[in-house]
């Protein structure tokens, strides 16, 4: 494969707004791997500086996802330049194939976790598009836990649909309705579970609607979880490497009017204080254990140039 299907997968990376992190993650790593392979003659240091720029660019592309600054403080931190070129790349092969593996293993890992937030027959409420939620629900739906789900549309990009449909196709009874009556219907569950994108010592990033739900289910006394491998658990020095932006007005409301403002955000930010707890891959946290777990963790040096990279491009 060449320079070309890399940025066509850079492409498809950047246009994915209906996939969860664990998928997106995916994709990166298949990109990195393209890279990996890449036959071009090159000194280390000009292959170091490629893969950093790769990296930026990917981190550009998803900017709220917290597993993908994960992979890059992994990625950098088996590529240091002292060493031979066929050297780089085999350890930059070798990392990658050990996230890949971390990944899938830590999502198996978590469903197990989640069975003890689940009791028989319980009905839950979920909202936008998440493989560890999903996985997470197959897993205890086979064991006779879950009665059935609810969920939402999930606009702009409607991601609750393949949310829905691929529950559905693995035997769930599944009640899908519009975003705001999820609301209203909050009353019929035992449980809500939401993914994450990322983790920090106060908040965790994930869909627009998640505080709202939080905050709601948190009033009215119905348990509320987080599934969350800790991969996309961040120092709170990492945020200026994930950022919320505003996407195009035209996918909520095409050909608007002239004059009004259509405001599109796809992500924002939920106190982990409204949670009952943090299902991780190694255990169910509580929010307390979660900030005190991240909140003097220092940040990775293979992050820190990324992040003076970043703060310098702001000014």
């Amino acid at each position: 494969m060449t320079t070309r299907d890399i940025a066509q997968l850079l492409q498809r990376l950047q246009a994915d707004n209906t996939s969860g992190a664990t998928t997106l993650v995916e994709l990166a790593l298949d990109i990195l791997e393209v890279f990996a392979r890449q036959k071009a003659a090159q000194e280390p240091h000009d292959f170091g500086a490629a893969l950093e720029t790769l990296v930026g660019t990917m981190l550009a592309a998803q900017p709220s996802m917290a597993v993908l600054i994960n992979l890059a403080q992994q990625v950098l931190q088996a590529c240091p330049e002292a060493l031979p070129l066929t050297t780089i790349r085999q350890q930059l092969q070798q990392a990658l194939a050990t996230f890949r593996h971390d990944v899938r293993r830590s999502t198996e890992v978590l469903c197990q976790q989640a069975l003890t937030i689940l009791p028989p027959r319980v009905t839950v409420l979920t909202y936008s598009n998440s493989a560890t939620v999903i996985a997470a629900l197959r897993y205890a739906h086979d064991r006779g836990r879950v009665r059935r789900v609810l969920l939402s549309e999930s606009r702009p990009a409607y991601d609750g649909r393949p949310q829905a449909l691929a529950l559905f196709e693995s035997g769930l009874a599944v009640e899908y309705s519009i975003d705001m009556a999820l609301f209203e219907r909050l009353a019929e569950a035992d449980v809500v579970i939401v993914g994450a994108d990322a983790v920090f010592p106060e908040y965790f990033v994930n869909k627009v609607g998640t505080n709202a739900l939080a905050r709601l289910a948190h009033a009215q006394g119905i348990p509320c979880f987080c599934l969350c491998a800790v991969s996309k658990f961040l120092p709170a020095a990492a945020s200026v490497l994930l950022r919320i932006v505003d996407h195009p007005g035209d996918e909520v409301w095409p050909h608007a009017p002239p004059g009004v403002h259509v405001h599109n955000r796809y992500f924002e930010e939920t106190p982990l204080a409204l949670l009952t707890g943090i299902v991780s891959d190694q255990d169910v946290h509580s929010p307390e254990a979660v900030r005190l777990m991240l909140e003097h963790r220092p940040l990775p040096t293979a992050l820190l140039q990324l992040v003076s990279s970043q703060v310098a491009g702001k000014r």
